[in-house]
Parts: C-alpha cells; structure tokens; sequence
C-alpha cells in the first residue's frame, strides 16, 4: 500500500500503468524505505544503507528517497542490492537490513508538486491508525482483567490505584482516534489542513499507542510481563509504530513548523 501510495504520487503515467495494477493484483510486491532519509540518485544508481526496511526480503519493488520531494525505484533482485533479514522490537513484522552499491534506480518521474508530502501523510495516518487499534485493545484487556480479577474480596478496578491508570488510557486511545479521524477526514476534505492534522494524529498516536500498552501492563501485574500473554505483542507494536513515517518527536516539530513557531 505504501510502495502503491508513493508510485501514484510522484509516477508518470507510464510507470503508474507499469506498477500499480502489479501492485494492486499481487503479482507484485512493493515496499518503501524511510521517506525521510537522504539518498541521492547520481547517474541512475543510488548507494547507502536502509535500515528497517519492512518486507524487504519478500519484495520485487523497493520506493526510496532521492533527492528533494523525489523518490525512485529499486529492483530489490536486481544488481548492487543486498537484503538482510533482521530481528525488530516487534517479532511480528519482517524487517531487513537494504544495502544499495549503485544499485540501478528509475526516478520517478511524474506527479504534481507536493504530491509526495501527501503520500507521507497517507502512510503516517495509516500508522497512526494502527496504533489507536494498539491503544484499545491493550485498554480492552486492562478493563477486563480490572473487572475480574478480585483483591480483598472486590474487583482490582475499584481501587484508584487501578482505575485511575485506566482512565487515563481512555483519555489518549480516545483523543488518538479524534486525531486520527480527523486527519483521515483532511486528507480527503480540506488538503490545507491535511499536514497539519496528519503531524498531530501521528505524533499524539505514536505516543498513545506505546503508552496505553504500558499502562496496561502495570494493571495486570504479574501476568502482563510474561512471554506466554499476548500484552507484550501490542507493546511491541505500539513501539515500533511510534518509530514508523516519522516519530512523535519529529512530527511535533513538523506541528511547530506548520503553525510558525
């Protein structure tokens, strides 16, 4: 989806045709590296190391950046690339290791003026998204274990020590989504506010979406730090989604920046 979004936005018209209804299909399988770090395209080979790559391994098609609001593409089976599997924080994601050696890269050669800022913002929405799927489940099952699991003859939930923290979490899964909902919404509706808003949902929801799982670990005690319950899964994810198309750190620069602080 992100490799598509970044094709449809900075493609000719002969690359859009070429790729996306492969993509689209599945008989083709395309990823995109960081589109925030600072590969150069020189003489139609790029060079460099791309980390946490996601599904790099399985991919025919990697999206990388290159140069100002350009990108291009990579034939990740082609010559000067080389892929190496690694393990993440979150062992539910493949991610690799790319290394390009003036790997052959066709720029992408099409799309209107800001059109690839846009694509950011789809796949950072996207990921922040995710993470308010990661907030409300980990909430969902601190507010359930609250409710059955009993101390002194009464539900854990009861005790402020417990209910306060789950309250909390309501407050950031709840204005995480608003955020999102309403960048989605942007994206779609209102363009001028769509940077803005995307910046915010991913930055609040970044934070949201490891902290809500951290809190619920602490409500379920004991149990929550073992390997055989699945909290730790969302933890997991919720951290690496805060890491993905821009952290919270960067993005609440990007808010300062838009707003002109």
């Amino acid at each position: 989806m992100a490799a598509a979004l970044a094709i449809a936005a900075g493609g000719s018209p002969e690359q859009r045709a070429e790729w996306l209804p492969a993509i689209a299909e599945g008989e083709r399988r395309g990823t995109v590296a960081p589109l925030y770090s600072g590969l150069e395209l020189d003489d139609g080979g790029v060079s460099g190391t791309l980390e946490a790559v996601p599904d790099a391994a399985s991919a025919d098609l990697l999206v990388v950046p290159a140069g100002h609001e350009q990108a291009a593409l990579i034939d990740l089976r082609g010559d000067g690339v080389r892929v190496e599997p690694v393990d993440g924080l979150d062992p539910t994601r493949r991610l690799s290791t790319v290394t390009l050696d003036r790997a052959p890269a066709t720029a992408l050669a099409g799309g209107e003026a800001g059109a690839l800022a846009r694509a950011r913002d789809v796949i950072a929405v996207a990921v922040a998204a995710e993470s308010v799927g990661v907030a409300q489940r980990a909430m969902e099952m601190a507010v359930e274990h609250a409710r059955d699991s009993k101390q002194f003859g009464r539900p854990i939930g009861v005790f402020q020590a417990v209910s306060h923290p789950c309250a909390q979490m309501l407050l950031e899964t709840e204005g995480a989504r608003s955020a999102v909902m309403f960048a989605a919404w942007a994206l779609d509706h209102s363009p001028e506010e769509a940077p803005l808003a995307a910046a915010m949902a991913k930055a609040y929801a970044s934070d949201a979406g490891w902290r809500v799982p951290a809190a619920a670990l602490q409500v379920l005690g004991g149990i929550g730090f073992t390997w055989q319950h699945d909290l730790h899964f969302w933890l997991k994810r919720g951290r690496a989604n805060a890491a993905t198309a821009g952290d919270a750190r960067s993005h609440r620069a990007r808010v300062a920046h838009l707003i002109g602080l």
